[in-house]
């Protein structure tokens, strides 16, 4: 009876040093110190308790006993509190509003009702950061990395506005400007952003005259044939400018698209386009506009002594958008023919 006492009492004391050695991530000969500093004391309160012929021996015993117990579990809770992997088991979250919650059970977060998953090795680094508010939007996706180069696991999450455009962050959370989740990315996400990347670039980016093309109602002729179709004028006579052409490619075009507007003036000073574009160059050129509802645009363009000429054109834009599209510079915007 003694021998299987001393065997039950062994094995139970070795599974105690390897669980608190498993749970703590402690050195097994430093988790052995603690708890031997736990079981001089544990051991009086048993003695006093079990065996004590005093009331008062055995109030004290069972006072050590339970201090002991508040003492090893208080230590076991501050020393797992920020381990989300803790022996064979793991800890959970739930994305919620302005950050994330853990729990060290599977259910129900109780204040949004929203259900808690297990943390995984590959979530981990992206829940402590949203934990510490540290995701920020990408600006520049196409210079950080969309996937993980070993994992495959997805490095940016995304979502999409009314109007159809990407935005990019670099951790799962909650959209700022809509409140909706942040989702993954996919391969396949990547591709519609790379084409709709394209788009838009091809809309933006000045070309050569000759490759730019009107709308059926609103073609025109390229720059150098506005330049050699111009009207006719005395020789030396600069004293009135004349604006060759000025147009606007295409005529029409859908909220939040870009248009150019492109001129040929000859023999001014000065031209400007108003509204929002400002003084432009006064001989040819382009300049990318992204207008809200259709708009007249207005060149303006002054002589030498006082002169000047005007030209209209309108811009039709088919609808009014939903949310607010984003601007261009209209500094980086222009370009002019050599």
């Amino acid at each position: 009876t003694a021998a299987a006492l001393d065997m039950t009492i062994y094995a139970a004391y070795h599974h105690y040093i390897d669980r608190f050695s498993e749970i703590t991530g402690l050195d097994p000969y430093l988790s052995n110190v603690v708890l031997l500093l736990f079981l001089a004391p544990f051991f009086v309160g048993v003695r006093y308790f079990l065996f004590g012929f005093r009331k008062q021996k055995r109030q004290i015993g069972l006072a050590v006993l339970i201090a002991l117990s508040v003492l090893y579990n208080g230590t076991l809770y501050f020393a797992t509190r920020n381990q989300y992997f803790v022996g064979k088991e793991t800890k959970y979250y739930a994305l919620v509003p302005g950050g994330v919650a853990f729990s060290a059970r599977p259910g129900t977060e109780p204040k949004y009702g929203i259900q808690f998953q297990p943390v995984t090795p590959d979530k981990i680094k992206w829940l402590l950061r949203i934990q510490r508010g540290q995701i920020q939007a990408v600006t520049e996706p196409a210079q950080h990395d969309w996937f993980d180069g070993v994992t495959r696991d997805p490095l940016l999450w995304y979502y999409t506005d009314a109007g159809g455009g990407f935005h990019f962050f670099d951790g799962p959370g909650y959209a700022p400007a809509t409140g909706d989740e942040l989702k993954a990315v996919t391969p396949e996400i990547r591709q519609q952003w790379e084409r709709k990347s394209r788009e838009i670039s091809d809309a933006a980016k000045p070309k050569t005259p000759e490759g730019l093309t009107g709308s059926a109602t609103n073609k025109g002729p390229s720059l150098q044939e506005s330049a050699r179709s111009a009207p006719d004028r005395p020789p030396g006579d600069t004293s009135h400018p004349i604006i060759a052409s000025f147009e606007a490619v295409p005529a029409s075009v859908d909220p939040c698209k870009v248009a150019i507007l492109r001129w040929t003036v000859i023999g001014a000073t000065t031209v400007s386009i108003e509204p929002g574009v400002g003084t432009v160059n006064p001989s040819t050129g382009y300049k990318v506009v992204k207008p809200l509802q259709t708009t007249r645009y207005t060149l303006k363009a002054a002589g030498p002594v006082g002169s000047a000429a005007r030209q209209d054109v309108t811009l039709l834009v088919s609808s009014v958008p939903k949310s607010p599209c984003g601007s261009l510079n209209p500094q980086k915007a222009e370009q002019t023919s050599p």
